[in-house]
């Protein structure tokens, strides 16, 4: 294990040699060199060195260049450690009782990490491998969401090599005394820092800014105030116990006559540290985090009278603030929750957007508002990991993944967060054998501290009450927050753990691994090798990219995206041509124009040369190029500029897939010369064709780069090689190519295997790239081809017709007039016949005028803002409803308004409404018996600071009526409405291209 240990860290700090700046890796290898003496000469110093450091280094550093120097400092130490380990031929970690545990729970983590890096991407494909490329650098922030999970583990992993490291380090209760010193004096530092922060307002996180700009809520060293606030509240609960309470005078203990201590005086040491602790709770305070501040004050005030209940009275060896906190801190926190619940039950403040402390205060404790609102829609995230679990019982979504389901169906949220409970983001991520095991790692522990706590003299009593209050007050910001999730707290939570469990001096007997253990460990491994081979075969990818920069905006407001030097996406093949807008903004290159290359599998498609700052959409007919479900583009842009230390490419906006072709593609603009039309194609083009005969015949004029070299021509009928000509001569030739027997209808294409730029080659004035000259219109002949005629036609383009998210299931509808209704219709999608459904709304069409209206009463306005919820009490007769809400949303700060229905609530369905234009939105839902109250709340509201009202959403009714079937939810199929045939196509959040606006085609042949 330590040769592992040894070769991982190895590994990760190779990545030294990546870093461009010359002094900076000079400044790194002195500090790797400086761990590795002291590890060799003084491990417990390097222990002190790291405990002291970690708190006080920034997690990213940001502003001189992106170095997580936390995880180098630590590596540096775990590889001395283990080198240290091998040098004097320890091989194996410390022994702990805990190994079992922490190895069976590693062993479920380690399978649902790799059963979620297989269910969303290919692990060994191209771009999978170049992400793993950049994720082991770890001095480049990890940008890369699908790799969320094996980044989740290797958290977990380092956490849980620090528990071994310090258990390795503190073998003395002296070391463990000064360790817990450091621990204290390193936390009295980063609370200064935040106090500061709060004071001077120097960099403080846009984020929470922007949720609240009257509260200033400080983050000091730490990524957010909620992990800050967690580490603090852990630090006072810690120290208080620890140092608050000290029996000794001038570092001694004084003893009454009867030799007994005495414990009636403060030492100057004891009052000092009473000042430092208030320090670190009023930079707690400024953190404005709850759940770290009620989880400082349950731990303080609760713990010692439950304690005492279980035979633990710590009032024998504890005095002062302390010992009034084991006597009576149970009354005194009891009372004060009494008086603070009536005092805000007096006042009801309900603006979720307080402007002070105090006013958090009276909101938190408002009986009068929801628990889903008092706790900021943490209910809803709750549901979401508890729906997670129902799908995934056994290895969970994958350790890291819970964010990245929740963009999908059918667990869309509009602002997927964690689960902010940590012990249902592991039931959700890992299943439930991981958080049996978890909790079976904590009970452990848990033991461990008790029963030392029971052995302590009356010296270690208070550091080891200080260490379990802390540890308490850690588990307890876990139920709202997700702490365990950051590195930083993982050292935090094992740093605290080690010196619990420790037993100095005593051997630590292993014990091994029991038959029905050994029976659980072949079991999960039968049943992961099955989870296996049922993911490989049902795994899909819509998208997986890598070489982008973050979304952004253009002037006009189109989303587009930056590549790097080069840029790949490997996505599913979701119509026969790709379109791609493109935009060049490098100013080198509009000077003189520079090749962008396109690449579809490994082939080139396209060579580029974009002299203009314009927009530029370019298509390309693929299917002569899929070998497969999935296609794999690649961009690569000959130059690239650093205007705001990022490499930029070229401007990428969004790519769309589309099945069918009206007219050329890959060409430049039609051509006169006197009677004759003429077309340059570009690398490749592609013309939709109704032919009569068999063959095919045009003019062809190579380019000018022929003179130079030949050039090669490929020819191909749809996705059927049917030509290849080597052109050798810049002149006019008769081309004819013979077509597959009994074809009328189809796409040809020419592609050109080397093109050429005039202007850029010295050849002319041409700006353009070209490819071959062709004279059009194409002429068809040969022996006629005789096809059965369709005697209706094709129906007409297809309208977008709103998003419909029925029960958490987003889906684009897509509708088409229905030209004859005596028709019998094929609707395909992609080439696909769709299976026919039974229609969903043809009983509550608003013709025939059966709608109960629900809100708003009669004479209200013709449009009602909505501040927090609706609720209606709604008379209908049990069975299938069908629900119609007529609404709009505004987007602020960037979201779209989400409608939650509920029905004597109970979540029925969640609807985003993204148009900021009246659209009907319909709920198919199955009515209770004794349901009669409808709910309509909006998950995400948007509050003014004075009126806190809703101004996202406005609703201008909301009607119902009773359907003649069952309900059904809209799945990818087809629905026939009167007059309109009703398509419903899930949505993939994270597709970077419109999925199918226009990749339909309806028939009744």
């Amino acid at each position: 294990m330590a040769l592992l240990v040894l070769l991982g860290s190895g590994f990760f700090l190779a990545s030294v040699a990546m870093l461009d700046q010359t002094i900076l890796q000079l400044v790194l290898m002195l500090l790797f060199v400086s761990a590795g003496f002291l590890v060799r000469y003084r491990l417990f110093t390097a222990y002190l060195v790291f405990i002291f450091l970690y708190p006080l280094l920034p997690s990213q550093f940001q502003y001189l260049f992106k170095l997580d120097l936390v995880e180098f400092l630590f590596l540096s130490l775990a590889f001395w450690w283990a080198f240290q380990r091998i040098r004097s031929q320890r091989w194996r970690l410390p022994d702990h009782p805990l190994n079992p545990l922490l190895s069976l729970f590693l062993l479920v983590s380690a399978i649902s990490v790799v059963l979620a890096l297989i269910s969303g991407h290919f692990v060994l494909s191209e771009v999978f491998l170049l992400k793993l490329k950049d994720n082991w650098n770890i001095f480049r922030v990890n940008p890369y969401s699908d790799l969320a999970p094996l980044h989740s583990l290797i958290y977990m992993m380092e956490g849980m090599l620090f528990f071994y490291i310090t258990i390795d380090a503190l073998d003395t209760s002296e070391k463990i005394q000064r360790a817990a010193r450091i621990i204290f004096y390193s936390a009295v530092l980063v609370s200064v820092l935040g106090i500061l922060q709060y004071a001077f307002r120097f960099q403080l996180l846009e984020y929470w800014i922007k949720v609240n700009p009257k509260i200033v809520r400080i983050n000091s060293t730490f990524s957010d105030p909620n992990s800050l606030a967690t580490y603090l509240a852990t630090i006072v609960c810690f120290a208080a116990f620890a140092y608050c309470s000290s029996p000794v005078e001038r570092g001694r203990p004084v003893h009454n006559a009867g030799g007994t201590p005495a414990f009636h005086r403060f030492s100057k040491e004891a009052l000092l540290h009473i000042v430092l602790v208030a320090v670190v709770f009023l930079a707690l305070v400024f953190t404005v985090s709850r759940a770290g501040i009620g989880a400082a004050f349950l731990a303080l005030f609760l713990l010692p009278a439950l304690l005492r209940w279980a035979g633990i009275d710590g009032s024998k060896y504890l005095r002062g603030p302390t010992a009034w906190l084991v006597k009576r801190g149970a009354y005194v926190l009891m009372s004060g929750f009494v008086l603070l619940v009536f005092t805000a039950f007096v006042i009801n403040y309900q603006n979720p957007k307080p402007v002070s402390l105090f006013q958090v205060v009276m909101y938190t404790f408002n009986p009068q508002i929801t628990f889903d609102r008092m706790l900021q829609g943490r209910i809803t995230f709750w549901k979401a990991a508890i729906d997670l679990f129902r799908d995934y019982p056994v290895f969970g979504c994958g350790a890291g993944a819970f964010t990245n389901a929740l963009r999908n169906a059918p667990y869309f949220q509009t602002q997927p967060e964690n689960a902010h409970n940590y012990f249902l983001q592991i039931l959700s991520e890992i299943g439930l054998p991981g958080l049996i095991l978890f909790c079976a790692i904590l009970i452990q522990i848990l033991r461990y501290a008790i029963k030392k706590l029971r052995a302590s003299d009356v010296l270690d009593f208070p550091l080891i009450f200080g260490l379990f209050a802390g540890l308490i007050a850690f588990l307890l910001t876990c139920f709202t927050g997700h702490p365990l999730l950051l590195l930083k707290l993982q050292f935090v939570f094992w740093g605290f753990i080690g010196p619990l469990v420790i037993q100095p001096g005593s051997t630590q007997p292993v014990p091994r691994f029991s038959w029905g253990t050994r029976i659980f460990i072949c079991t999960i491994i039968l049943v992961a090798a099955f989870q296996i081979r049922s993911t490989l075969q049902s795994r899909r990818i819509p998208v997986y990219e890598h070489g982008y920069h973050e979304w952004e905006k253009d002037q006009e407001g189109n989303n587009f995206r930056w590549t790097g030097r080069a840029a790949i996406s490997k996505m599913e093949v979701r119509g026969a041509v790709l379109s791609i807008s493109l935009r060049q903004l490098n100013p080198e290159a509009v000077k003189k124009s520079a090749a962008v290359k396109i690449f579809v599998n490994n082939e080139l498609v396209d060579n580029l040369h974009l002299s203009s700052f314009e927009w530029k959409e370019f298509k390309y007919y693929l299917p002569h190029l899929m070998k497969g479900k999935y296609a794999v583009l690649r961009i690569e842009p000959e130059i690239w500029f650093v205007p705001d230390k990022r490499e930029l490419g070229i401007a990428v906006g969004n790519l769309a897939w589309m099945c069918s072709l009206s007219d050329p593609i890959g060409v430049h603009e039609l051509e006169q010369e006197g009677t004759e039309s003429l077309y340059w194609t570009r690398g490749q083009a592609s013309f939709p064709l109704q032919i009569s005969g068999e063959m095919i015949s045009f003019q062809l004029l190579a380019n000018p780069s022929v003179e130079k070299e030949p050039v090669e021509a490929l020819f191909y009928w749809n996705d059927t090689s049917i030509k290849r000509m080597i052109l050798t001569r810049a002149q006019w030739q008769n081309v004819s190519v013979g077509i597959p027997e009994g074809e009328r209808e189809g796409i040809f294409t020419i592609r050109v295997l080397r093109t050429t730029n005039p202007k850029r080659m010295r050849l002319g004035a041409d700006a353009r790239d070209l490819g071959v000259r062709l004279s059009w219109p194409l002429q068809s002949g040969g022996k006629p081809v005789i096809l059965q005629e369709n005697p209706t036609g094709l129906l007409t383009h297809a309208e977008i017709y709103g998003i419909s998210n029925n029960r958490n299931h987003p889906f684009q509808l897509v509708s088409y007039p229905i030209q004859s209704s005596s028709s019998k219709m094929q609707i395909r999608s992609c080439g696909v016949v769709l299976r026919p459904e039974p229609a969903l709304l043809d009983s509550v069409s608003p013709r025939e005028g059966n709608w109960i209206r629900i809100f708003p009463k009669s004479g209200a306005p013709k449009h009602v803002n909505v501040s927090i919820h609706v609720i209606k009490n709604v008379h209908l007769p049990p069975g299938p409803v069908v629900i119609r809400m007529t609404a709009m949303g505004n987007i602020a700060a960037g979201e779209v308004p989400v409608a939650s229905l509920r029905i004597n609530d109970r979540e029925v369905a969640r609807q985003p409404v993204p148009y900021e234009d009246w659209k009907d939105y319909y709920f198919s839902v199955l009515w209770p018996k004794k349901g009669k109250r409808l709910t309509l709340e909006f998950v995400n509201d948007y509050y003014e600071a004075r009126q806190w009202m809703d101004r996202n959403l406005i609703i201008k009714e909301i009607v119902a009526a009773a359907a003649k079937q069952e309900p059904r939810e809209l799945k990818p199929g087809w629905q026939l409405l009167p007059g309109w045939v009703l398509l419903a196509e899930p949505v993939g959040m994270n597709l970077p291209f419109s999925p199918l606006d226009n990749c339909y085609s309806i028939s009744s042949k």
